[in-house]
Formats: structure tokens, C-alpha cells, sequence
């Protein structure tokens, strides 16, 4: 989850043409295909209509994942799932938007 949480921060601190670079390869998978609808949630998030086709591949979707610091809080998932960005809920992943900021 560290690397996530730096991805997430440098993805989104990066200008749009930086962002469009960072994003333009596609991320080989790494084995959880969680992490692999986190990365591609997250260059839609930052890209918009921009974001390059690899993120709309079918390995880039879970049917359901809350990202939570505390595990089965149904309180919490539901304020998480309630607060997600759509670029996140499309792909499965649910976070909350706080967790998106960029430092």
C-alpha cells in the first residue's frame, strides 16, 4: 500500500503533460488484481477522456474493493463507498477522497 500512496501522491502533484507521460505505458500487472484497478482507477482519476486505453482493459476492473484503514467497519465502507470518485467505483475500487489529495 506504500507504493500506492506514493503513486497516488506523485501521480497527482505531476502537471497534466507530466501525468499524461507518467500514464502513457501500461503498468505490467502485479500479480493482485486489486493494485492493477487502483493504478488504472487512478490515471483515469487524474486523466479524465485522456487517460490512454490500457485503463479500460478487462484486467484493470474488481468486482469490489474498499480501501479502508480499519477492516470490516461497515460504518466506514459505506461513508467510503459514498464518497468514491466515479473514476474508482467504475473500476471496483473503493476509496475515500481524502486518500486522493495530493500533499
Amino acid at each position: 500500500m506504500k507504493l500506492l500512496g506514493q503513486l497516488t501522491e506523485d501521480l497527482l502533484a505531476a502537471s497534466y503533460a507530466d501525468a499524461m507521460a507518467m500514464a502513457a505505458a501500461e503498468p505490467l500487472p502485479v500479480g493482485d488484481g486489486r493494485y492493477d484497478a487502483y493504478m488504472a482507477a487512478l490515471a483515469e482519476h487524474r486523466l479524465g477522456r485522456s487517460a490512454p486505453g490500457w485503463v479500460y482493459t478487462p484486467g484493470r476492473y474488481v468486482p469490489g474493493w474498499v480501501v479502508t484503514p480499519v477492516p470490516d467497519d461497515p460504518d466506514l465502507e459505506r461513508i467510503i463507498k459514498a464518497e468514491t470518485p466515479p473514476s474508482f467505483a467504475c473500476h471496483g475500487v473503493f476509496i475515500s477522497s481524502a486518500d486522493l489529495t495530493s500533499a
